[in-house]
């Protein structure tokens, strides 16, 4: 009852062959797609030999089951892992936290901000131990409160309103968070801030580019 709408698109999960079901469009870049399945491995970086495989589906995330794979390496090899590398698809906070509540360091880049946002939130320096926060117009504060992250609600940085309201980057900066010309700006801190943080920090040093 009632008009009916067809929009264009379908939905993530969409079954794409009736010959096999499990099949799901991937994406490899913003310009290339496949339809298909992923394979996520284990590799001894010293050997080369392959030490546990998986399968999962073209449209999840690469780091899905991640740790479940590497304590399956670590049983097939009858050793501990003295450490896990992966690329920048395994360094969000939520794969770092399960390695770290396993005890098994992860380096894993963390991705960088994008050069179109010179106001990106990775472009603030967050001091966690002293709880400062300073923007790239020199600007800082000690102010925070919480606020509604997507994935619960976390501590948040607040600036003075008046002090980015006179600031000359004011439009670009508050324009990057959230378009709101009257507030300050504010810096939500993600539930493993820490973590990233300390990620971030490893970059710059000889072993991480070893790795």
């Amino acid at each position: 009852d009632g008009p009916v709408q067809i929009r264009q698109g379908a939905t993530q999960d969409r079954i794409i062959s009736v010959h096999d079901p499990e099949i799901r469009h991937g994406r490899k870049s913003a310009s290339k797609l496949f339809s298909g399945h992923k394979l996520s491995s284990v590799v001894d970086v010293d050997t080369g030999l392959i030490l546990a495989v998986d399968i999962i589906a073209g449209n999840a995330p690469d780091n899905e089951g991640a740790l479940d794979l590497v304590n399956k390496a670590s049983s097939n090899a009858g050793l501990p892992v003295s450490k896990a590398i992966g690329d920048c698809a395994y360094g969000d906070g939520a794969t770092r936290q399960a390695f770290h509540d396993a005890g098994i360091p992860l380096s894993a880049k963390v991705p960088s901000p994008p050069a179109s946002d010179p106001f990106h939130k990775g472009r603030f320096i967050l001091d966690l131990t002293n709880m400062i926060a300073a923007c790239p117009a020199g600007q800082s504060t000690t102010d925070h409160d919480y606020g509604w992250h997507r994935h619960g609600a976390t501590t948040r940085f607040v600036f003075p309103a008046d002090v980015c309201q006179a600031c000359p980057s004011r439009e670009p900066c508050l324009r990057s968070a959230d378009g709101k010309r009257q507030r300050g700006r504010t810096i939500q801190l993600h539930p493993q801030e820490e973590l990233l943080q300390q990620a971030r920090q490893a970059q710059s040093q000889p072993t991480f580019r070893e790795d």
